[in-house]
């Protein structure tokens, strides 16, 4: 086996600068982020309807303004969640659209 020098190695060459495989990578990670900020969001609104619960459980004479309070921040996670999948099922519809008028035309 001969002696291989420093040139004759293979080189691999990478193009760090491909656009086309950074829009790709920069469109899944915004939805990734998206995703997990709303998340982050409902995380954060059950976070405080389970602290006015709490306040309604040591606070009897007051339990009716937390449990009120505790409902709307249910409320805003159930909008969240909600506001999520209608944005996941509309992309889905627009595509079931989109062939639905494909196969029309083509028939």
């Amino acid at each position: 086996m001969a002696d291989l020098g420093q040139s004759d190695l293979p080189v691999l060459s990478h193009n760090r600068n491909d656009s086309d495989a950074t829009g790709r990578n920069m469109v899944v990670s915004t939805e990734v982020k998206e995703v997990a900020v709303a998340m982050q969001d409902v995380r954060r609104y059950r976070a405080m309807g389970q602290l006015c619960r709490q306040q309604a459980a040591l606070h009897p004479q007051h339990s009716w303004k937390w449990l009120g309070q505790a409902a709307q921040w249910e409320d805003l996670a159930e909008a969240e969640i909600a506001a999520h999948f209608r944005g996941c099922n509309g992309a889905t519809s627009e595509h079931s659209d989109l062939m639905q008028t494909i196969d029309a035309a083509a028939a």
